[in-house]
């Protein structure tokens, strides 16, 4: 298995550089622990990895990204941690689509328009 791990999955300054960004609701959920729920900033990057909680403009405590692998509905999780660190460096594990959210057993991040 190939997985794609885009620029910004390290570096947050990174993100601007996406295919759309917009404000729409948020879910990000980690074993079992609610992070985000709610408005928050939503960014697409053109291959379809997404990011939730990061824009320079109105960035959340909270955020994690999405990225795609090459087999379809299915991608990789990353978010800054329960400590709220700069960088999205640990790992969701692998997810799965269910609608507008991407989850596994101990995982949900969801983006909503």
């Amino acid at each position: 298995m190939t997985v794609r791990l885009p620029a910004f999955a390290f570096a947050l300054t990174c993100w601007t550089a996406a295919a759309g960004a917009f404000t729409g609701k948020c879910v990000l959920q980690v074993e079992g622990k609610t992070y985000l729920n709610g408005p928050c900033p939503i960014v697409l990057d053109k291959g379809g990895d997404f990011s939730i909680g990061v824009d320079e403009k109105t960035p959340s405590k909270f955020f994690a990204m999405v990225s795609l692998s090459d087999r379809p509905g299915v991608a990789d999780g990353f978010w800054n941690g329960p400590d709220a660190e700069g960088h999205a460096h640990y790992p969701l594990g692998t997810l799965t689509r269910q609608g507008a959210c991407w989850v596994n057993g101990n995982t949900k991040v969801c983006a909503m328009k």
